[in-house]
């Protein structure tokens, strides 16, 4: 949502999200909130942050653009304290989180690779995967070739992980097997060298103190 009409629209979720989130604290015994000081911590700078930006209208020289960042770091607070209702609510919370960011990633990614696969397949208003015409890069549907190649970069170890994790389904196991590949093929044809830099970091990071090793 890096345009500001696409950033209304994900803030709008973001509050009718909070809405319910908050009536589910209120009247749910299965939602609530347990987290360390420090995450409540880091929240309220968020928020102080966000009411600043806010003041900070009153004697900007752009005051459109102090509203534009009242409204993003406001949303900025909500993701974070819909992420600790989530953490205190659900079990094994950053185990599904990780795997449904997989879930997610993988989706984006076999899109994207869509460009280069069926480039004439279109639904009008909802889905274009004619992206490559004009550049080759891979960069749809996020626009640019480096947030691909991050989002690519975030879910490997996670895929890399789980199709080790001798714990897990056979069906997720083969599903993040296969989701690598997409994930790898799609960060390559990114010509991203900063996302690729960044994935071997992550899995020297992975191997050095992952619980697995070179599992």
């Amino acid at each position: 949502a890096t345009s500001l009409e696409d950033g209304a629209g994900l803030q709008i979720v973001l509050c009718a999200t909070a809405l319910v989130t908050l009536a589910g604290l209120l009247f749910s015994p299965r939602v609530h909130l347990r987290a360390p000081v420090q995450a409540l911590v880091g929240l309220g700078l968020l928020v102080l942050f966000a009411a600043w930006s806010g003041l900070s209208i009153g004697w900007s020289i752009t005051p459109d653009l102090s509203w534009v960042q009242l409204n993003r770091w406001a949303a900025y607070a909500l993701v974070a304290a819909l992420a600790l209702v989530l953490g205190s609510s659900l079990r094994r919370a950053p185990e599904r989180t990780a795997i449904a960011f997989l879930f997610v990633a993988t989706a984006v990614a076999a899109y994207a690779l869509g460009g280069k696969l069926v480039p004439w397949f279109s639904i009008p208003g909802l889905i274009d995967l004619d992206q490559t015409a004009d550049f080759s890069r891979l960069r749809g549907p996020l626009g640019y070739w480096n947030a691909l190649g991050l989002v690519c970069v975030l879910a490997g170890p996670i895929a890399v992980r789980t199709a080790g994790d001798p714990e897990a389904s056979t069906r997720l196991r083969t599903f993040s097997l296969v989701s690598l590949v997409v994930l790898l093929v799609t960060l390559g044809l990114t010509y991203s060298r900063g996302g690729i830099l960044a994935l071997l970091v992550a899995l020297g990071v992975l191997v050095a103190i992952g619980p697995d090793r070179l599992r």
